[in-house]
């Protein structure tokens, strides 16, 4: 009899030790996978086992505790995800993610590449995530995202299915996106934006919708398309716009496409090139007018009282108004160069440069003017006189105003 209450105790013993060991030893293996992963400080609170469940809660993904997750449930048979590391399920509730922009560029995303070979190799067959919130940080304020998603093993492949959404003055938003994660680091996004505003300034976007595409099977490609029904940029009402990106060979060039809201014939283009390689990009963008008595009446109107008689309106019939970022000009740290040019037909009008202080945004330039376009010039801009020789105008001022509420 003596001989089963023996081993009866040493199958409770080591049980005991097993409980009181083994959470530990779970742990360090899961810190090590969320390490893997991009977590280089992963810190996990606590951990409790269940028969077939482990439950980690209080969990820090960086260093500083910005990052968290309040609670992981592992499926599975425990036993079997020490010696395998697989588990069937894994269910994370309310990660919180907090990030800064320190420094908005349209290279922002391109310069972080995306390497999914170790979530591609995670041997769980399906990971929820519950509750998610990504807190963005702009020098405009903050941007909560809230987020709901899955990823399913298929095969070779992850399919990952989520929600992004946002609700704030800055932006609100309701979009879906569905990525396959292949063997190979090989991923393919597809984004379907079914709702956008923003309110940034200077560029504010109402009712926009439209989609963005990646993969980078050969090479990162981007391309994309919104269009929103009106906005404003610098504070001029803007109908019919449309942003498009799309990849030249090594270049991604990015289009926009709008209309001044209560005017005909005035329209506004940007385009940018960015070259990711040269970490650098070039940006033109110009304001066509077709007829120039509704548009200085349309300025007169919403922006201007011009009485002085001398503003001809004939000067802006069929004219371009053209600004060039002069990027292989600038300097580390130096102000923003541009060249502002005006032409109506093949007749030059105004040819200048300019210079944007990004700290202070002051503004410092000449432009020097053409055909006695400088008469129509000052009453509408209520250019002092100080500030004019002969045709010469100094382009001196700030522009806080137009970009900060």
């Amino acid at each position: 009899m003596k001989k089963p209450f023996i081993i009866g105790n040493i199958i409770i013993f080591i049980l005991l030790v097993s409980f009181i060991f083994l959470p530990g030893r779970i742990e360090s293996q899961f810190e090590s996978q969320m390490q893997e992963l991009g977590f280089k400080h992963a810190d996990i609170g606590r951990v409790s086992l269940g028969f077939k469940n482990i439950t980690l809660t209080d969990i820090k993904l960086n260093k500083d505790g910005s990052h968290t997750i309040a609670k992981m449930k592992a499926k599975g048979f425990w036993p079997t995800y020490i010696f395998t590391k697989k588990i069937q399920s894994l269910e994370i509730s309310k990660l919180e993610i907090n990030t800064r922009i320190k420094k908005p560029s349209p290279l922002f995303f391109l310069k972080n590449k995306i390497n999914v070979a170790t979530l591609h190799n995670l041997p769980i067959d399906k990971i929820s995530i519950k509750n998610a919130l990504l807190n963005v940080e702009t020098n405009r304020g903050i941007i909560p995202f809230k987020s709901d998603g899955i990823i399913i093993q298929d095969g070779d492949n992850k399919n990952i299915t989520f929600n992004l959404n946002a609700t704030s003055q800055l932006l609100t938003t309701s979009s879906n996106w569905e990525s396959v994660l292949q063997p190979n680091n090989i991923i393919q996004v597809e984004v379907k934006i079914t709702e956008a505003k923003m309110n940034m300034k200077p560029v504010k976007i109402n009712r926009a919708a439209g989609w963005i595409s990646y993969n980078n099977k050969n090479g990162h490609v981007f391309s994309g398309q919104i269009d929103a029904g009106s906005g404003s940029i610098v504070e001029t009402p803007i109908n019919n716009v449309s942003l498009l990106i799309g990849k030249n060979k090594e270049n991604y060039p990015l289009l926009l496409r709008a209309e001044a809201a209560g005017v005909d014939g005035v329209t506004l283009t940007a385009d940018m090139d960015i070259t990711p390689s040269s970490n650098n990009y070039a940006v033109t963008s110009s304001l066509s007018i077709k007829n120039g008595a509704d548009f200085l009446e349309y300025i007169r109107k919403n922006y201007k009282n011009i009485t002085d008689e001398s503003s001809n309106s004939a000067k802006f019939n069929n004219s371009e108004v053209l600004l060039t970022y002069l990027a292989d000009r600038r300097f580390a740290d130096g102000p923003l160069p541009f060249e502002l040019s005006m032409r109506q037909k093949d007749k030059e009008l105004l040819n200048g440069h300019i210079l944007i202080y990004p700290k202070t945004l002051d503004v410092r330039g000449t432009a020097q003017t053409f055909n006695g376009v400088e008469k129509t010039l000052i009453p509408l801009f209520s250019i002092p006189k100080d500030k004019i020789s002969d045709n010469v105008i100094r382009l001196d001022g700030n522009i806080k105003d137009l970009v900060y509420e």
